[in-house]
């Protein structure tokens, strides 16, 4: 498996970029494309099949299928997305075989985490270096994602799967037993912190262009700060100041390497107190200040015409 190209788009709006990103194309027969959205409102076109796009949509795509990105411009919404496209060659038939299944059994489309947005970016850092053992380690690492992305439901599905053949009773009666009330109630606790954090994501995306601090999210949810930010770490695997400041820099790395604008109009975009407080929570998350950021990852496509493009944007 060869990743070919990975693509960050923050802002899938504009006509320029609609042109190019929102183009009507499919790639070669032994290709591959994952499509995560992070924001936005239009359909994902795939063949003839119509899919809304929404947070945390995860798409797996052959490449030889037909497909379109079709922002709706009335929501005022911005398409946001990561694309990783790979190839596979003609010593990959498990992985492709794995593939099949995957796309057999859960159809194009599944739910991720919106926090593997930065696993994705990762990725997206690593294959840009243009240093080949990084770009070996975005491999893997693109197949760590996959794993996360698909590893319950494939657990979930390998259990139909068993349940449909006949292959006897494979657990001890202690599998079915009925779950402790100790468990039932952990599980309760457990799903509201699911839904605090689920708020607080909420309020942070509608927040980037504000310097909120996360004692006001906490009062906000009606809770204590240290209770949240408790159950923050133990559902996101980050704390949440960590994590908001991560959403604000992957929105500027967006914006830094696939529009002109200037430093200074995206640091205030962003809330930041000034240019150089932005500059040095930049480097913090990517290890280059936003102008070294701007010239290695610089998308030029974001600035080319697109000749066949299709631009039927509803």
């Amino acid at each position: 498996m060869i990743l070919w190209d990975v693509v960050f788009e923050y802002n899938l709006i504009e006509d320029d970029r609609v042109a190019w990103h929102g183009r009507f194309h499919r790639h070669q027969k032994n290709e591959y494309e994952v499509v995560f959205f992070l924001d936005g409102s239009g359909i994902f076109l795939i063949g003839t099949s119509q899919y809304p796009i929404a947070k945390g949509k995860f798409f797996l795509n052959r490449g030889d299928t037909y497909h379109q990105i079709i922002p709706n411009r009335k929501s005022g919404r911005p398409v946001a997305y990561y694309a990783i496209l790979f190839r596979l060659d003609d010593d990959d038939e498990k992985f492709c075989a794995f593939l099949d299944c995957l796309l057999e059994r859960f159809g194009q489309q599944t739910t991720a985490s919106l926090s593997l947005r930065f696993q994705c970016e990762e990725i997206a850092e690593l294959f840009r270096s243009n240093d080949r053992a990084l770009v070996k380690a975005a491999e893997y690492d693109f197949l760590s994602l996959l794993y996360k992305v698909y590893h319950k439901g494939i657990t979930e599905k390998l259990s139909e799967f068993l349940a449909a053949k006949d292959t006897g009773d494979l657990m001890p009666p202690s599998f079915y037993a009925p779950l402790p009330k100790k468990v039932i109630r952990e599980m309760s606790v457990s799903e509201m912190a699911a839904i605090h954090v689920k708020k607080a994501l909420a309020i942070m995306e509608k927040s980037l262009r504000q310097p909120i601090g996360m004692d006001e999210i906490a009062r906000l949810l009606a809770l204590s700060p240290e209770y949240f930010t408790r159950i923050f770490k133990r559902e996101i695997k980050m704390p949440p100041l960590q994590y908001f400041l991560r959403l604000k820099i992957e929105g500027a790395a967006g914006i830094l390497i696939s529009t002109n604008k200037r430093i200074s109009e995206i640091a205030r975009w962003f809330g930041f107190e000034n240019q150089f407080h932005f500059s040095r929570v930049f480097k913090r998350y990517t290890s280059l200040s936003p102008l070294a950021y701007r010239k290695i990852y610089l998308q030029a496509v974001d600035f080319a015409p697109a000749a066949d493009a299709v631009l039927d944007v509803k």
